[in-house]
């Protein structure tokens, strides 16, 4: 199935999807929309792995077959837990914000956990957000 979006002033984009549900007029609509989401969420999922910090690079495809797909997982279970961390964590997303790259904040959580001996997430997040240690609670 074929489906086109655009506007008169704007470039048309047309976008072909496969599927093995029956098309008809009633659905059309609803599996195009799906299809292009579907699109949207793997390349945006694969644009911010490859650009935004967590390094996945074409040449993990090559070598070691084990090897390989540790490397992947690893880089996938990492996306997953910031994804989560971003959803839940109010400090976390603070720190997002506030670092605007996330390799820039790696490097910080990275030179920071070395160093500084904290008894939770929150604390060290704490640390990162206000360069300064939190306050005792107890």
């Amino acid at each position: 199935m074929d489906w086109q979006k655009g506007k008169a002033e704007r470039l048309e984009r047309n976008f072909t999807f496969i599927t093995d549900i029956a098309v008809t007029k009633n659905n059309i609509v609803q599996l195009a929309e799906g299809g292009r989401t579907r699109w949207k969420i793997e390349n945006e999922t694969f644009n911010t792995l490859k650009n935004r910090g967590y390094n996945l690079e074409h040449n993990y495809g090559h070598g070691e077959k084990n090897l390989t797909h540790n490397f992947i997982m690893s880089m996938f279970l990492a996306f997953f837990v910031d994804q989560i961390q971003e959803i839940s964590c109010y400090t976390f997303k603070k720190l997002v914000e506030k670092f605007k790259q996330k390799s820039s904040l790696w490097s910080s959580l990275t030179s920071a956990i070395e160093w500084v001996p904290l008894s939770s997430w929150d604390q060290f997040y704490y640390l990162l957000y206000y360069r300064e240690m939190p306050p005792e609670t107890g």
